[in-house]
This record gives C-alpha cells, sequence and structure tokens, in this order.
C-alpha cells in the first residue's frame, strides 16, 4: 500500500453513497475504519463488514493519520467483491482531491 517509512498510511476510513465528498465531509462518522499495518508488499486484506457494503455506488477512503510523516504516500489500494456495471455517465474512477488523502471511487 504505502512506503516502509513513517510516509505509509496508519488509519482508513470508508464511507459509503456520499457522491460529492469533501473534507468536511471526511469529519462525519465513516462507515467503516481500519487502523492499517506497514504493508509495502501490498499483501494485508482489510475485510469490510458486508451488511454495511451491500449496496455502494459511491466509495469514499480517507487517510486521515500516517506513522510520523509530514505527508502520506499511497502506491496501491486494491478492492474485491462483486460489481454490476451502471450507465454511461455513472460510472468512473479518480477524483482525487488536491490537499490531502481523500480519495473517490464511483462505481
Amino acid at each position: 500500500m504505502g512506503e516502509d517509512d513513517g510516509s505509509h498510511p496508519a488509519e482508513m476510513r470508508l464511507f459509503k453513497n456520499i457522491p460529492h465528498m469533501s473534507f468536511d465531509d471526511a469529519g462525519r462518522e465513516p462507515d467503516q475504519m481500519f487502523s492499517l499495518n506497514r504493508d509495502p508488499t501490498g499483501e494485508l486484506e482489510y475485510p469490510t463488514k458486508v451488511a454495511r457494503f451491500s449496496s455502494v455506488s459511491h466509495l469514499s477512503i480517507h487517510f486521515p493519520k500516517n506513522f510520523g510523516a509530514e505527508t502520506t504516500k499511497i502506491f496501491y489500494i486494491g478492492l474485491k467483491g462483486e460489481w454490476t456495471e451502471v450507465g454511461v455517465g455513472r460510472a468512473g474512477l479518480g477524483s482525487g482531491c488536491k490537499g490531502g488523502a481523500l480519495w473517490g471511487i464511483l462505481g
């Protein structure tokens, strides 16, 4: 997921179905939160609560903390699960936000 140093994310917060999520929205209670371990090879998996994520049209991932560096570096995010194809105009990937590690994944 990240470097084997202080820039590796230490916490991940998941929010579902907030289409135009902002950093103000990141202050809300997440649908699920994970304390992360350093994983420079991307081998660790963090299973979600299946019932909570059974009907997701938007997934936002917020990384509010790292292991002590000024910036957070993320090299890979892998998602597993079943998906349903949606019509043109709704599907897309990557609405990265400037100034921090808040990612929106639309699907």
